[in-house]
């Protein structure tokens, strides 16, 4: 089993993938990336899990929701500890924070729009009551209104490849044509030593496509794999500290404000489709 993870290991080098990692360490963390509203808490509680039957102490894991740690942490506390396996909605900023600069990293994604709208109707729920009668310009002040959610709900997939901007930045990052090319570039930088997956269970993906990203994760993480899929997450009734997720539904013009809003989030993840794809078949075949 070894040789076969070395000889991995190898294939994954020389085709300039992300490589393999045989066991998470203190020096080399594996960090699952956490896209909020993309589907990634059923693989939150699956990293745990994986951690755990490997017999990674507790001490060594920095996983909200599953630790001992407050479903709302958003950065990475290194006074308790060091780690070897962190999952969470940490991003690169968070990590460069808490020193790290070493490690594996697991990034999920999904569109864009679609995550926008399953963000702000959890954060704003009210925001799509009158949203039919407003105008374009209105939306959009109202989509963006600065807060822990809308923080979250507009490229965030940038917000989190890309350290040391503030959050307005990647909110009204499609007012510049020149601000969204700098956020693209570095983004897709970072993304790059990620392995991507995407988990969303919704119609245009399904059992098959859920399928090949958990045939992924154990090509690159073989230490996760239990002989199990990881568990199907329908995120139109996921529910977080009692509220629910109701899909909601906006005008085709307003919801061309959404794209508008996630330009760059919409080319980072054209890109990480293509990443996922050349990914998939280079080890798992």
């Amino acid at each position: 089993m070894r040789a076969l993870w070395v000889s991995s290991l190898l294939i994954s080098v020389a085709a300039g993938l992300p490589r393999v990692q045989v066991l998470p360490t203190v020096e080399r963390p594996f960090v699952f990336m956490h896209l909020a509203k993309a589907g990634g808490q059923s693989l939150r509680k699956y990293v745990r899990e994986g951690a755990r039957r490997i017999g990674i102490p507790a001490d060594q894991m920095y996983i909200p929701c599953s630790t001992g740690l407050d479903c709302w942490t958003f950065h990475i506390n290194r006074t308790a500890g060091n780690f070897s396996v962190i999952a969470g909605h940490f991003g690169v900023t968070e990590l460069e924070e808490a020193g790290i600069t070493e490690y594996d990293c697991l990034f999920n994604i999904r569109d864009p729009v679609d995550r926008a709208m399953s963000c702000l109707s959890f954060f704003y729920n009210e925001l799509f009551q009158d949203a039919g009668r407003w105008s374009e310009d209105t939306f959009r002040r109202k989509a963006t209104e600065e807060g822990v959610g809308t923080a979250v709900c507009h490229n965030d997939a940038a917000r989190m490849l890309v350290s040391g901007m503030d959050d307005s930045v990647f909110m009204k990052a499609s007012e510049s044509h020149e601000v969204s090319k700098v956020l693209v570039t570095k983004a897709l930088a970072s993304l790059k030593r990620c392995v991507v997956v995407d988990l969303f269970d919704g119609p245009a993906h399904g059992e098959e496509w859920h399928s090949k990203a958990h045939t992924v994760i154990k090509a690159y993480f073989p230490w996760l794999d239990n002989g199990q899929i990881i568990p199907r997450e329908n995120i139109s009734n996921a529910t977080l500290q009692g509220r629910p997720q109701k899909p909601q539904r906006l005008p085709h013009r307003l919801m061309k404000e959404l794209e508008k809003l996630n330009r760059v989030d919409r080319v980072i993840y054209s890109h990480a489709q293509r990443l996922m794809e050349q990914q998939h078949p280079a080890l798992t075949k």
